[in-house]
């Protein structure tokens, strides 16, 4: 049998994106319902979004890219967390969320479709 033969249905979930739905508009937190699939032979569940839901990640792949995007224009990370909807208190030393997005680019891990990025300089404005 070929391996998608062995990938069935198994139900929905609910998926929450958070960000801005363009870069001029207000930050949003949205739920949307995904697919779930589990493998018939290892068990494993595998989850298909849309095209700009970021894997693993709370806030939309167009967000994550305008917030690396602003903070490498020099923005601070208080003003981009602000703008771009972080939840909780303010953090005391910038957003580290933003800090593990700007390492995650660099390894090639936070888009995958664009593969590692090389960044000029560390970033370390108020991150």
């Amino acid at each position: 049998m070929g391996g998608c033969l062995q990938v069935v249905g198994h139900g929905l979930r609910d998926r929450q994106i958070r960000g801005c739905i363009d870069a001029d508009g207000a930050a949003v937190c949205i739920t949307i319902r995904v697919r779930r699939y589990r493998c018939r032979v290892c068990g494993a569940m595998m989850t298909v979004v849309p095209l700009g839901v970021a894997a693993r990640r709370h806030f939309g792949a167009g967000t994550l890219g305008l917030a690396v995007s602003l903070f490498g224009h020099g923005c601070q990370a208080r003003r981009i967390r602000e703008r771009l909807g972080g939840l909780g208190a303010p953090e005391v030393h910038g957003w580290v969320t933003l800090r593990r997005w700007t390492a995650a680019l660099v390894r090639g891990s936070l888009l995958a479709r664009l593969g590692p990025l090389p960044l000029a300089e560390p970033m370390s404005r108020g991150a």
